[in-house]
């Protein structure tokens, strides 16, 4: 769960709000009622109001939130951000409550923080997971009513072919757009814009086995607070049958400051584990200084290579946890490079091309691959 966080959609929330209009000691309210889709009270189920951490609170070690929809936190084992969480149950009528004060709902710079209230259902028969439904709101008066939070239970169909996967399920929460998610423990494998009964292509899955669901989202404003409604669907099992890329056990090349090539076989980017990042090894060409120091912390991340091992004719080059500051890179003999593009999260790249190399480095001198790379995979 802990690297879930990390690595979903490979986003990281950093909230930088208006200023708070709540002094330090001021009493907070957050209330409201829970549903089914048909209706019932979501009885004694766990709920959770989750701060989502600025910057000056990741540097003193918080841990980032992912576009995971806020419900990481009603797992069993929830990650360090939910140590900060506030947790309760609703009640017989699907009521729930929590108190704060002013203070809470600040970030480091006295900013007003983006909240995420969640909630999931149980699960029907033949689910992996139950639905979940998130309101994301800031907190600037004393007392917060969101929506109903109302689940978005559909159909979801789950049909595997040699070409793909195709999802199907009812119709999306009115006005809202919707992504389809692929998942693995730990993971997310592909995300992409969901379009009912479209074939999701089998090569952005590999072999991959894990759950898919439907994520919709939409935005409005209630007593001049903007509420996002996030609506997670249940979640069904999935088993892609298309396999594992050319690519796949393909070494790596890292490179630091130092200019030594470090060889890493097996490699991360290539080892169809979608949950793991890539780490960068020792930079084990760095030189101490005169008194031996320098070199404890040197790492080779300055660039990282997946190399194919030979010149392949190409039709699909897929990148997982590549962030904006990324520059992704092809080339047959190491030495002419081509871009293939600047990019954030998961991206697919369709165009015939020859490609031994393709490399990650970061669009500026000074900077370092991140350590949201995931995988890298060529077609």
């Amino acid at each position: 769960m802990k690297r879930l966080i990390a690595g979903v959609v490979g986003s990281v929330v950093l909230a930088c709000g208006p200023a708070s209009q709540l002094g330090d000691d001021d009493p907070v309210t957050v209330q409201g009622k829970s549903f089914r889709q048909d209706g019932t009270p979501l009885r004694e189920t766990r709920i959770a109001l989750v701060k989502e951490p600025d910057l000056g609170e990741l540097l003193v070690g918080f841990t980032a939130v992912a576009s995971s929809f806020g419900v990481v936190c009603l797992a069993e084992d929830p990650p360090p951000i939910c140590d900060s969480a506030k947790t309760g149950s609703t009640d017989a009528s699907g009521a729930f409550a929590f108190s704060l004060f002013g203070r809470d709902t600040q970030g480091s710079l006295g900013q007003a923080s983006p909240f995420n209230l969640s909630v999931r259902g149980p699960a029907r028969e033949g689910a992996a997971q139950g639905a979940s439904r998130t309101e994301r709101f800031v907190i600037q008066d004393a007392r917060i009513e969101p929506p109903d939070l109302t689940l978005w239970e559909p159909v979801v169909g789950v049909a595997v072919a040699s070409n793909g996967i195709t999802v199907s399920s009812d119709a999306l929460p009115s006005g809202s757009t919707a992504t389809v998610a692929f998942v693995v423990p730990g993971g997310l494998v592909w995300q992409q814009a969901y379009a009912n009964g479209e074939a999701v292509d089998g090569r952005f899955l590999e072999d991959a086995s894990g759950t898919v669901s439907l994520h919709a989202s939409r935005t409005d404003t209630a007593s001049e607070t903007e509420f996002e409604h996030r609506y997670e669907s249940e979640s069904r099992t999935f088993q892609s049958t298309t396999g594992a890329p050319p690519s796949r056990g393909a070494s790596c090349l890292a490179t630091g400051a130092s200019g030594t090539v470090i060889t890493q076989s097996p490699c991360a980017l290539t080892d169809g584990d979608f949950a793991a990042a890539w780490v960068a090894p020792a930079d084990t060409g760095c030189v101490p200084d005169g008194n031996g120091q320098g070199c404890g912390t040197a790492r080779a991340n300055k660039t990282i290579t997946v190399d194919l091992g030979e010149v392949r004719s190409t039709t699909l080059i897929i990148a997982r946890g590549v962030g904006s500051g990324e520059v992704l890179e092809r080339s047959v003999d190491q030495t002419n490079w081509s871009g293939v593009s600047a990019s954030t999260g998961f991206e697919s790249y369709l165009f015939p091309v020859d490609v031994r190399y393709l490399r990650v480095r970061s669009s500026s001198e000074q900077g370092v691959v991140p350590g949201t790379l995931r995988e890298l995979s060529v077609w």
